[in-house]
């Protein structure tokens, strides 16, 4: 056996040994990876590729869904929070809530809702109870509502 294997060989075995980070501990996700309610396609430019955001000086209404997946059965998950630029104007808000439903498809139940604050940028709101992924599915809906011409975007969801 050569030199260089033997010290690749103990190289991997050291770094297989040290404590790994997990990936257990939150979910997120960037604003545009969401799924567009189909009404609220008539609304939206280029969310691929920018955050979810309602065109300027429009009345509308968009709705955006995100599922969240399993990083492990358990997680000790107890908030929702949105990363979000809203500008002012009162009747502009983004609000996020996440749901637990049933693999059958039960009626959804909502567990927390987080709403915008003018002039915000980071919202939370937490829920008892935690994930279990072993008999529930769970999804953020997020509804943003522009009423004139100020700036409102998601940006980030995450649930830690």
């Amino acid at each position: 056996m050569s030199q260089r294997f033997r010290t690749l060989v103990l190289a991997f075995l050291a770094v297989s040994i040290l404590p790994m980070p997990s990936f257990a501990d939150h979910w997120t996700s960037v604003a545009s990876a969401g799924a567009i309610d189909v009404p609220s396609n008539a609304f939206v430019s280029n969310v691929a590729v920018s955050p979810a955001a309602v065109p300027s000086g429009q009345i509308n209404v968009l709705t955006v869904r995100y599922n969240i997946t399993n990083t492990s059965e358990f997680p000790p998950w107890a908030t929702l929070e949105i990363g979000y630029i809203d500008s002012g104007g009162g009747s502009n808000s983004i609000s996020a809530t996440i749901y637990r439903v049933s693999p059958g498809g039960s009626p959804r139940t909502a567990l927390c809702t987080v709403t915008s604050a003018d002039f915000g940028s980071l919202s939370t709101c937490s829920f008892p109870g935690g994930i279990d992924f072993s008999q529930f599915l769970y999804y953020v809906e997020a509804t943003l509502t522009r009423v004139g011409a100020t700036q409102l975007s998601l940006r980030t969801l995450r649930v830690y």
